[in-house]
């Protein structure tokens, strides 16, 4: 099923959320309140009248102006939320600004065309797409991806500017497909958990400079095998590499990290470790379960 048109948009609607009236490729309408998605049935808005208390929503949607231009829109919150018969996605997004939760559990979502040259917070939008393999469109105003493909198990390959990104939390977590990142994170400050889980990463290319939090930033990643970026910023790297049992080499300075806890636990293939540890506060089980590591730590 993919998105014909937008028929009717409220912005301030159920919970501060907008809703929609939406054409989709079967012809049927969809309403949709930042909650659910549901075919536009009497029976249909009779349950979510009883089930929101909406019925003021509703009908404001119902007698808003026709035809709105969705390529105009700057907020389209959890406009697809739910709707797991969503297969593709081609429109012009160009004016997007706010796309939290917008496909948020399309589980059957295989293909996303569209620009989205604007957007600065995508928290949780593509959520739980697990059949999503592939997204190459540009991202380079985005500064918030909290969760923004969390759990898109099918995801293989991630290329896009994310150089403005400063929040990075959850990012990516669960993405287990996920082999390849190359992508500019040079203005990422957290980072916690925006890898974790993703059990195929083989390879990361990135300046992390900046980045202060990376608290289980690569949590099992247990493919990966080598780490150079430069964590000179970073003070809470708990559990950040933990049970990465395919690294062997990392070369990073570590001058200002206080928090180690369980940092590289369960690193079984760790055979070298060259960084400078000065400010290091708590290192507790730092390095547990690191069998094969011989320490090159610099004063």
């Amino acid at each position: 099923m993919k998105f014909k048109k937008l028929i009717k948009y409220v912005e301030d609607s159920y919970s501060s959320k907008p809703s929609f009236l939406i054409l989709m490729s079967d012809g049927k309408e969809y309403i949709s309140n930042g909650c659910v998605f549901k075919e536009n049935t009497p029976e249909n808005i009779a349950t979510l009248v009883e089930q929101f208390e909406c019925e003021e929503h509703i009908d404001r949607l119902l007698n808003a102006p026709d035809n709105p231009d969705v390529g105009r829109i700057k907020n389209l919150r959890s406009m697809f939320q739910g709707c797991e018969g969503l297969t593709e996605f081609t429109s012009d997004l160009s004016s997007l600004t706010y796309g939290g939760h917008m496909f948020e559990g399309c589980k059957s979502l295989t293909k996303f065309t569209s620009d989205l040259s604007s957007l600065t917070h995508g928290r949780c939008m593509f959520y739980g797409c697990e059949s999503l393999a592939e997204f190459t469109s540009d991202l380079s105003p985005l500064a918030e991806g909290w969760c923004m493909f969390q759990r898109c198990r099918g995801l293989t390959k991630f290329t896009s500017d994310l150089s403005p990104l400063t929040d990075g939390r959850n990012m990516f977590q669960g993405c287990e497909g996920l082999t390849e990142f190359t992508s500019d994170l040079s203005s990422l400050t957290d980072g916690g958990h925006m890898f974790r889980g993703c059990e195929s990463l083989t390879e990361f290319t990135s300046n992390l400079s900046p980045l202060t939090d990376g608290r289980c930033m690569f949590d099992g990643c247990e493919s990966l095998t080598e780490f150079t970026s430069n964590l000179s910023s970073l003070t809470d790297g708990g559990h950040m590499f933990n049970g990465c049992k395919g690294l062997t080499k990392f070369t990073s300075d570590l001058s200002s990290l206080t928090d180690g806890q369980r940092m590289f636990r369960g690193c079984e293939s760790l055979t070298k470790f060259t960084s400078n540890l000065s400010s290091l506060t708590d290192g507790l089980w730092m390095f547990q379960g690191c069998k094969n590591l011989s320490r090159n730590l610099r004063d």
